[in-house]
């Protein structure tokens, strides 16, 4: 008794992949025979279709593989360029964040020199410290913030200068 292979889906291409089933022992008139069978499938995947299918796309269409790898290159040189105006864009926005900041701040600290000078003593400082202090807060969690996505990527703990030479000399 020989099993027959299973239909695969359409679309669906095998990775060649052997699994031997558990031999069985069977009666057949009256006689014991050993059956076994072996499952063979195949996946694949990536941007382009099988090698089997496009030598198939290649035989019913003329020049069918060329346009499909032609097809891809341009789909990837398509997704390339809009990586390239979203990263461009973000490199702009942060720089007006920049100019935009310091020039409020600038701002700020200007007009709190003027309170100073106009006599209001209280609230030109605190319009400074104010501006000051939100400048270091804003370095301090950006400076951390990166620190935290380095770690995350490179999967170590990253250590101060100061701590990184304590650190070496206890390994001595």
């Amino acid at each position: 008794m020989v099993r027959k292979k299973k239909e695969q889906p359409k679309g669906v291409v095998p990775f060649a992949e052997v699994k031997p089933s558990k031999p069985r022992k069977k009666k057949v008139d009256g006689e014991r025979r050993l059956i076994a069978a072996i499952q063979r499938s195949e996946r694949f995947s990536g941007p382009l279709p099988h090698p089997q299918l496009l030598k198939e796309y290649g035989e019913i269409v003329s020049n069918g593989a060329e346009r499909i790898f032609a097809m891809v290159e341009n789909q990837m040189r398509h997704r390339i360029s809009l990586e390239k105006m979203v990263i461009e864009s973000d490199v702009r926005r942060s720089d007006r964040g920049l100019i935009l900041g310091f020039v409020l701040s600038l701002v700020i600290i200007l007009g709190g020199f003027g309170l100073v000078l106009s006599g209001r003593d209280v609230m030109g400082i605190a319009a400074i410290l104010t501006a000051m202090a939100t400048l270091i807060g804003v370095f301090i969690y950006t400076r951390e913030s990166r620190k935290k996505e380095l770690e995350s990527k490179s999967g170590k703990r990253i250590l101060p200068p100061e701590q990184r030479e304590n650190d070496e000399t206890k390994e001595s």
